[in-house]
């Protein structure tokens, strides 16, 4: 057991605090939010002691000797922002096994300073080049000695680095595959994502024993951890270590491996090497999500389908269900074609198209109108299915009265999915629900009295887990005889209460915001496009057609308003899904 009491002076303010981070798993893996946590002492010293022992250190951060060989940097911490030291990193250099079992080792440092009399491990790089032409490797002189490798023993260092290899380490993993393992992804040795300080761009890393005395071939595998696709190299690279470098640590860097498209596959599909092809793996490489094609001018039916995909609930009710039908299966070709789709955007690195299902079900312009239809198709083609017919469906009921005669109609229970709102006239989500509970004249023809006006008014008795609202942007116009778009604006909140929206319910229910389906266009509602923006995870993403992007919430709410001068090309919100706060 070793233990080192670093100490620093340093001038700090009040609102100041020091911190260590380091190569080391005890000083955060250079993750400055695991840092460790000096304390403050008398005139402006900065103390802490971390107690080291040699199971607890990385054999990579090991040499032979049975030495620790480390590098560490002091953050100041003010106000929930970071200040890195600007100079180079600190090196320290010491035995792990000591006849004394308690032995203490005190390191004084000067802040912006690096220490002389450390050692940094040597590190024997080798380059692989990216063409994949003969596997040649060649010397190359990197500063690797700071990068933090995973807790297994080594010969090899495997290093995929540069600016085409920036995937987020939230939403995807990076596997290498070779002959060591038969080219089983699911056998891959897992890369480690690293950002060394300065950079912009992520290096990814693995460890691993590696074949000594012959060539081996190797390739990189990128995974979704949002679906399960993968974007597999189509070359493959070698790698020769010899007998005189088994006990060194062997780094092969590697450098912009998907640069080109026509070296991605996707799924076991044929490469990738069409001028259209980027932009549908972009999405999915940035984001871990895919978009879909738009053909036919299915821009609404796109949007609709990708908040229904993110539904889990219905998404995985729906490919249980189908899991085992064929896309040739007419007997069920609605439910059979939207699970097909389901099925590519959860298993593949490029969007699908609604082409079948367009071929079934017709093309639906209007959001609402499609989201109507294909529940009823899936409840007619699948009634044990209702559970996830559910998750959209409400119920409803008319009452009509006639005051002079006292004549009172009550319609039974009917479902709904989704309520349609006025926009006309109205300025805001609260104002049209009340306009829509609100008692409204009719003309109704009572038996022995002929047509007489009366008062029908809308009850609600039960709402879904997700609660549509279609706002009515489309009126007709007598004077130029057809639809027009309603620009004016209209706003929504992010949040609602069914006390203050539907207090005949009298249930205290919260529901947040998951879904809009917008339309951009200046005045006619028959042409324009639409896209959708959908919650995930705390995120905000644009789904259009092919594309996919993080967004802020101000650009799916405020943005989407709509604005007094209808001659602005500005995006209007269509139809709004809200999410129960307890739905999973």
């Amino acid at each position: 057991m070793v233990i080192l009491q670093f100490h620093i002076h340093f001038d700090s303010r009040p609102s100041q605090t020091v911190k260590l981070v380091g190569s080391l798993p005890c000083l955060g893996l250079w993750n400055a939010d695991n840092s460790l946590a000096l304390t403050w002492e008398k005139d402006n010293w900065w103390t802490t002691r971390i107690h080291l022992s040699e199971r607890a250190i990385p054999f990579t951060e090991r040499s032979l000797e049975s030495r620790i060989e480390a590098e560490y940097k002091y953050v100041i911490l003010e106000n929930g922002v970071y200040s890195w030291e600007p100079a180079s990193n600190h090196r320290v250099s010491l035995k792990l096994v000591s006849s004394n079992p308690d032995e203490e080792v005190t390191i004084v440092d000067t802040y912006n300073s690096q220490k002389s009399n450390l050692l940094a491990p040597p590190i024997s790089l080798y380059h692989t080049s990216a063409n994949h032409s003969n596997g040649s490797t060649t010397p190359v002189h990197k500063d690797y000695s700071h990068i933090h490798l995973s807790n297994k023993e080594l010969t090899t260092i495997f290093l995929l680095s540069g600016v085409n290899c920036q995937f987020p380490s939230d939403t995807h993993r990076v596997l290498l595959v070779g002959d060591y393992n038969s080219w089983r992804v699911n056998d891959g040795i897992e890369l480690v994502p690293f950002s060394p300080l300065g950079t912009w761009y992520c290096t990814w890393i693995a460890t691993s024993h590696w074949p000594v005395g012959y060539s081996t071939k190797y390739k990189y595998v990128i995974c979704s951890k949002r679906n399960n696709a993968i974007l597999m190299e189509a070359g493959n690279d070698r790698v020769f270590i010899s007998s005189e470098e088994r006990s060194k640590n062997v780094v092969v860097y590697n450098d912009g491996i998907f640069r080109r498209p026509e070296g991605l596959r996707g799924s076991g599909d044929s490469p990738v090497n069409d001028d259209k092809e980027p932009l549908r793996y972009t999405s999915w490489l940035r984001h871990g999500y895919v978009g879909m094609i738009n053909t036919f001018a299915s821009c609404s039916i796109n949007s609709v389908l990708q908040i229904l995909y993110h539904v889990k609930p219905f998404r995985e009710g729906l490919l249980h269900h189908f899991a085992n039908h064929q896309e040739a299966d007419n007997s069920k070709p609605v439910g059979v074609q939207l699970s097909s789709i389901f099925k590519k955007l959860l298993g593949d690195c490029i969007g699908p198209s609604a082409r079948g299902l367009v071929s079934v079900l017709g093309l639906a312009e209007d959001p609402h109108e499609f989201v109507n239809l294909l529940c009823f198709y899936i409840q007619e083609e699948a009634p044990e299915l209702s559970e996830i017919n559910n998750l959209f469906k409400g119920q409803l009921s008319y009452t009509i009265e006639h005051g002079a005669t006292s004549h009172k109609l009550e319609r039974p229970q009917e479902e709904f999915f989704g309520l349609s709102l006025t926009v006309q006239y109205l300025t805001n989500l609260k104002e049209s629900v009340e306009a829509f509970l609100t008692s409204t004249p009719i003309e109704y023809n009572i038996k022995d009295e002929g047509v007489v006006t009366a008062l029908q008014t809308i009850h609600i008795h039960k709402l879904p887990p997700y609660l549509m609202f279609h706002l009515k942007r489309s009126v007709y116009d007598p004077t130029i005889k057809k639809e027009v778009k309603l620009g004016t604006r209209f706003e929504f909140p992010v949040q609602i209460n069914t006390l203050e929206y539907f207090p005949s319910l009298k249930q205290d229910t919260s529901y947040s915001l998951f879904g809009v389906v917008a339309h951009r266009g200046v005045s006619s509602a028959e042409a324009g496009h639409y896209f959708a923006f959908i919650n995930l995870q705390n995120l905000w993403y644009q789904f259009d057609d092919e594309r996919v992007n993080l967004v802020s919430q101000n650009d799916v709410v405020s943005e989407n308003y709509g604005s007094h001068d209808q001659q602005n090309n500005l995006n209007h919100a269509y139809l709004l899904v809200y999410r129960v706060n307890d739905s999973v």
